[in-house]
């Protein structure tokens, strides 16, 4: 039952590590849907985390990249972190975009399966509202 939220209490009452691992699982995936989806019933929801993790990388790129992005001016430099996270975001229809470091790629892969998962739960939330 999805509304029921476990509490501390009822994770360490759990027998031995595989029955908290479950229940931790368990609590987590709820937490998750009503954070990103609130269980289907708010296509907004995804819209906001999606926007917020464009921003969370493009912040995480600028640190990382900031030699390379800001050399033409910080307003450009703002504006290129976020096209590469946009652009990584929208991998899976797009394509990775060039990122001149291992990290830089393997944080574009990150951000581009955490961009599929989300517009997902975008569509089933916006599907699930028409529905309705």
């Amino acid at each position: 039952h999805y509304n029921h939220i476990l509490t501390a209490r009822e994770f360490f009452a759990s027998d031995g590590l595989r029955e908290q691992l479950r229940t931790g699982g368990k609590w987590f995936e709820r937490f998750f849907l009503r954070v990103t989806a609130g269980f289907g019933e708010r296509p907004v929801r995804p819209l906001g985390i999606s926007f917020a993790t464009i921003l969370l990388f493009a912040a995480i790129y600028a640190l990382l990249f900031w030699d390379s992005l800001f050399q033409h001016g910080l307003g450009d430099g703002i504006f290129q972190t976020l096209l590469l996270s946009f652009g990584a975001f929208v991998s899976l229809f797009l394509g990775t975009p060039a990122v001149q470091s291992a990290i830089g790629e393997l944080l574009a892969q990150i951000q581009g399966l955490i961009g599929a998962i989300l517009i997902a739960i975008f569509v089933v939330t916006l599907v699930r509202e028409v529905d309705r």
